[in-house]
């Protein structure tokens, strides 16, 4: 979730989405690769997307970008949302390393 959305545009924005100009071009992309909003919870308004997995980086080589039909694409109902919390009860993520660097892969371009 992005939570100050001036910070993340002047700081990780251009680092790795440097052909993107606006958070609303940013957000547009989340929506074209599949990415869905979590609409209730206590993650509610963050991003997910099944195939986007911390600690699961060959899983994104699965990804592809989503393809609508006459504009319009179909709506998950809230309950089809994963229980992140669930989930990492039975497949805990790995552990974290903090280090000096302020963000993870600096070389690393998306879109």
């Amino acid at each position: 979730m992005i939570v100050d959305q001036e910070l993340f545009m002047r700081k990780v924005h251009p680092r790795y989405f440097s052909n993107q100009k606006s958070y609303r071009s940013f957000t547009r992309q989340l929506n074209l690769w599949g990415f869905q909003r979590v609409p209730i919870g206590p993650d509610q308004g963050a991003y997910y997307h099944q195939l986007f997995l911390r600690g699961m980086p060959n899983l994104v080589k699965k990804m592809k970008v989503v393809k609508f039909k006459n504009g319009n694409r179909t709506k998950k109902k809230s309950n089809d949302v994963p229980d992140f919390y669930a989930l990492s009860k039975f497949r805990p993520l790995p552990e974290i390393i903090p280090d000096s660097s302020p963000l993870p892969y600096p070389n690393l371009k998306f879109f």
